[in-house]
């Protein structure tokens, strides 16, 4: 940046939000028989999508660090839910365009 630099404490370094999405995985996989290395696929594209989008995040609120309020909402505030619920919603997407679809289908 050029006023400076970002540093991203371990709270915001996107542990949780891979974490979730692991926990949203394993219960996707609990609930959908697929092959192991699917099972597989799942895991690592569901870790990958929360890393992604709290990278996004952390992005945003890089930008936001000069408006005071506008950060702490993001940050700190109810802002800092719709991240999660963004990474929840596209692993949903991709789970039902790689496995549901497909078993509705040939059904």
């Amino acid at each position: 940046m050029p006023a400076g630099r970002v540093e991203v404490y371990g709270a915001c370094s996107g542990i949780d939000s891979m974490i979730l999405m692991l926990y949203i995985a394993i219960l996707f996989l609990l609930m959908i028989p697929l092959h192991w290395f699917q099972q597989i696929v799942c895991a690592i594209v569901a870790i990958c999508l929360g890393f992604l989008v709290n990278s996004f995040r952390v992005a945003i609120l890089a930008i936001l660090v000069t408006q005071k309020a506008t950060f702490d909402y993001w940050h700190g505030g109810n802002g800092s839910f719709i991240f999660s619920t963004i990474a929840v919603f596209l692993f949903g997407m991709f789970c039902w365009w790689a496995y549901v679809r497909k078993l509705t289908v040939t059904e």
